[in-house]
């Protein structure tokens, strides 16, 4: 019997440990959603490094998104964040993909990379006005 209380035990810690660790992929987009994009972008961070998230579609997804919020944002303290953050974010989006076993992930990339190829046309806008 304390066995298998131990290997329960065991069991309901792996799970919730996982669980916990989606979590922090989940928190960046609440994050993101509210507007709050230095705390979305460090969660999302953390969830990149951890082993129970590295592998996970979502995880890119919601930081391919986090960085196109980067690119599109007129805050100077927001777009110092990352630099280069539109490359970043299709290189993103190409690692949701190929995570992405089940494709359940990939209708929602197509339709962000529309999205994000209008952010490199307005950045090379921007960028040619600068030069002229």
């Amino acid at each position: 019997m304390k066995k298998l209380a131990f290997i329960l035990i065991f069991v309901l810690a792996a799970f919730s440990s996982s669980y916990a660790q989606k979590g922090k992929v989940t928190a960046a987009m609440n994050y993101l959603t509210n507007q709050e994009i230095e705390k979305a972008w460090e969660a999302i961070q953390v969830a990149e490094k951890n082993e129970k998230t590295v592998g996970y579609a979502k995880t890119y997804f919601v930081k391919g998104k986090i960085l196109q919020v980067i690119a599109e944002s007129k805050d100077e303290k927001i777009k110092k964040l990352v630099e280069d953050p539109l490359p970043k974010a299709y290189a993103a989006y190409k690692k949701a993909i190929a995570t992405d076993e089940k494709h359940k992930i990939n209708k929602s990339v197509e339709i962000q990379l529309p999205l994000l190829n209008n952010d490199f046309i307005r950045s090379e806008e921007h960028t040619s006005e600068l030069q002229s």
